[in-house]
C-alpha cells in the first residue's frame, strides 16, 4: 500500500495534481490521503457573514472545507471509474500549510507529496515558487511530485534523473526506482561534466546508483558544460522524450554549488513534464 499526500486549495491546478498521481499509480493499491489547510485568510471566507450566521469563522471554514473535499474525493472516483486499489481520505485543518504537511506525513507514514505547479491566485511561481517550494524545503524526508499545469497523464516510458554524483543514498531513491519498475520505464541518468572525466568518488557513486537501477539498467549521460545547464538539460528533455524529470534536493548547495545557477527557477519555466524533487541525503 503506497501512502501519497495530495494538499489541495480546490483549484484545477490542484485536482489535476490528484489525477495525475491516480493515473500514474492506476495498477497500485494506494490511499490518497487529500489534505486542505486553511486560515483566516482563506479565499472561503468571503461566503461567510457574521451577520446572518449563528457559527464562528472557525466553524464555517472547518464546515466548508470539509464539504469542498467530500466534492472532490466524489470527483476523484467517479473520473477513475471507481479504481478498486484505490482509497482516499480527507482531512481539513486550520494551521500553516508547511507545518501541517510534515505533522501529516509524520502522523501518516507518507510515501509520496504531490501538488500542483499553482494554485488559487494563478501566480507565475511555477513549481518553486510560493507553497511548492515551501513544502520542498519542510525536510519531509519524502519525495514531492510537482504536475504541471492541467497536464495529460502518458505513460512513463522514459524517466530522466539529474544527478552531480556527490551523494547516492538508495533509500532516497527508492520510490523513483520501484516507479520506473512499474511503468517499465526507461531511465536515463544526467550527469554534467565540469571537468574531462569523473572524479573517484563520483564513478563510485555512479557505479552504487546504477546498482539500485539493477532491475531496469540505466542509460547513463555525461554532456559536458559549455554553456547554460538549464539549456543542457531542457534540450536533452525535449530530445529525449522524457515523460517525467528527477533531481535531489540539497538543502544547502543545491542551487548554489550544484548548477551555480538558479535551474529549477529556470526549468519550471522551460519544461511541460512533471517533476520529482528526490529528498536530500542528510
Amino acid at each position: 500500500m503506497i501512502h501519497i499526500l495530495v494538499p489541495t486549495d480546490f483549484s484545477h491546478d490542484a485536482y489535476n495534481a490528484l489525477f495525475f498521481a491516480a493515473k500514474m499509480y492506476k495498477e497500485e493499491m494506494c490511499t490518497f490521503h487529500l489534505l486542505h489547510v486553511y486560515d483566516d485568510h482563506s479565499p472561503m471566507k468571503k461566503d461567510f457573514s457574521d451577520e446572518n450566521s449563528s457559527k464562528t469563522l472557525a466553524d464555517f471554514l472547518s464546515e466548508r472545507a470539509s464539504e469542498f473535499l467530500r466534492e472532490t474525493c466524489h470527483r476523484i472516483v467517479l473520473d477513475l471509474d471507481k479504481n478498486s486499489l484505490h482509497d482516499f481520505k480527507t482531512t481539513g485543518c486550520q494551521g500553516q500549510l508547511t507545518k501541517e504537511v510534515k505533522r501529516y506525513v509524520d502522523d501518516q507514514a507518507i510515501d509520496l507529496v504531490v501538488m500542483g505547479n499553482k494554485g488559487q491566485t494563478g501566480a507565475k511561481e511555477l513549481y518553486f515558487g510560493g507553497n511548492t517550494m515551501d513544502v520542498v524545503k519542510t525536510d519531509l524526508k519524502r519525495p514531492v511530485l510537482c504536475v504541471p499545469k492541467q497536464i495529460d497523464f502518458v505513460p512513463l516510458t522514459k524517466i530522466t534523473f539529474v544527478t552531480d554524483f556527490e551523494e547516492v543514498d538508495p533509500k532516497r531513491l527508492t520510490h523513483l526506482a520501484k516507479l520506473a519498475d512499474l511503468h517499465k520505464s526507461e531511465v536515463h541518468i544526467v550527469h554534467i561534466l565540469e571537468k574531462s572525466n569523473l572524479d573517484i568518488r563520483q564513478a563510485e557513486n555512479k557505479d552504487k546508483l546504477l546498482s539500485i537501477f539493477r532491475a531496469n539498467p540505466p542509460i547513463v549521460h555525461l554532456p559536458h558544460n559549455g554553456r547554460s545547464k538549464v539549456g543542457i538539460i531542457r534540450d536533452f528533455l525535449a530530445k529525449n522524450g522524457t515523460q517525467l524529470l528527477a533531481m535531489t534536493y540539497h538543502q544547502h548547495f543545491f542551487i548554489e554549488k550544484l548548477f551555480r545557477e538558479p535551474i529549477i527557477l529556470d526549468l519550471s519555466n522551460l519544461i511541460e513534464i512533471p517533476f520529482m524533487i528526490l529528498p536530500d541525503d542528510d
